[in-house]
């Protein structure tokens, strides 16, 4: 657990750096894929979503019982992991400090790699279902801290990705259950600052997933 902490507290390091002018560069936030031609809505209700909310770790604050240190499979190197159940069946998402996570069976076989733009830190991540269609997964990917930025993906019931957003950074994801579809909901960064002016572009967004497919 000691080398975990060490790795989460090396953005925190690179981050300290950055202000004096090195460290890492802000990701611009937009929509890469989209195949339905989903929407996002704006929220304010800070206590929406809370009974089912998953929030980004932060530095220091682990919770051992949800991670594995040191994981190595395929001969690649991951740092620590969080259990994930989707569609019946639990994975976890390997995180390896670099630009891309894995879903991962429980026989330690990568069904699906995610890729980022910047280093990875942590992953949290929802299933959306509706009675009488397949489940979707949602992974809020967090990113290197002087990046500001996070990636939202998709998924299909195959781990096709159907959505990739890149957001500032991400604080936590959640959804509200019902039975015309779970409704998705994101937590990230508000504002950014990229030509050294701070820009506020909102950061709390609701996702209605299934109203896209049954239009």
């Amino acid at each position: 657990m000691n080398k975990l902490k060490n790795i989460l507290l090396l953005p925190a390091f690179f981050f300290i750096i950055s202000c004096g002018g090195g460290g890492g560069k802000y990701f611009e936030p937009s929509v890469s894929l989209n195949t339905y031609g989903i929407t996002k809505d704006a929220f304010s209700n800070p206590d929406i979503g809370k009974e089912h909310r998953i929030e980004v770790y932060k530095y220091g604050d682990i919770d051992p019982s949800d991670t594995s240190d040191d994981r190595e499979i395929g001969g690649e190197k991951y740092s620590y992991s969080r259990n994930i159940s989707f569609n019946n069946n639990n994975y976890t998402v390997g995180i390896p400090v670099a630009k891309w996570v894995s879903i991962i069976t429980q026989d330690d076989t990568i069904i699906k790699k995610l890729k980022t733009p910047r280093y990875t830190i942590d992953a949290v991540s929802v299933e959306l279902t509706r009675p009488g269609y397949k489940p979707f997964l949602a992974i809020l990917i967090n990113q290197q801290a002087t990046s500001r930025s996070s990636t939202l993906y998709i998924l299909d019931s195959a781990f096709n990705p159907i959505y990739k957003e890149h957001l500032l950074g991400a604080k936590w994801i959640s959804k509200i259950p019902s039975p015309d579809g779970d409704l998705l909901l994101v937590s990230c960064g508000d504002k950014w600052r990229p030509d050294g002016e701070w820009i506020f572009i909102g950061g709390n967004w609701q996702y209605n997933i299934f109203e896209y497919l049954i239009k």
